[in-house]
């Protein structure tokens, strides 16, 4: 296991778009709604050989350390990979102000 999970972070690989049911514009921080800001984080997630995720590292900040944090926060909570394998992944997701 722990040589599956230090071959995965020496290969890298370009960031995945996040699911989108990870995270919705209804988690969109209302404080940062109104001061207009936005951005894209480039995370890893590790995920256990029960699908959960155990680790959330930031690779590239959004430039808003409210998105970053959310980011992981959100993603620890809810991502979900399958069982079996243990792995670290890596995903972007962009935050853009929601429209009306």
């Amino acid at each position: 296991m722990l040589l599956t999970l230090l071959l995965a972070l020496a290969l890298g690989g370009s960031p995945e778009p996040m699911p989108v049911k990870w995270i919705s514009p209804a988690d969109y921080p209302a404080a940062l709604m109104s001061e207009g800001k936005e951005g894209t984080v480039d995370f890893q997630l590790t995920f256990n050989p029960e699908g959960r995720v155990t680790v959330c590292a930031i690779q590239k900040s959004s430039g808003v350390v409210l998105l970053d944090v959310i980011t992981c926060r959100l993603s620890t909570r809810r991502a979900r990979a399958s069982e079996g394998q243990a792995r670290v992944q890596a995903f972007r997701h962009s935050w853009k102000l929601p429209t009306a």
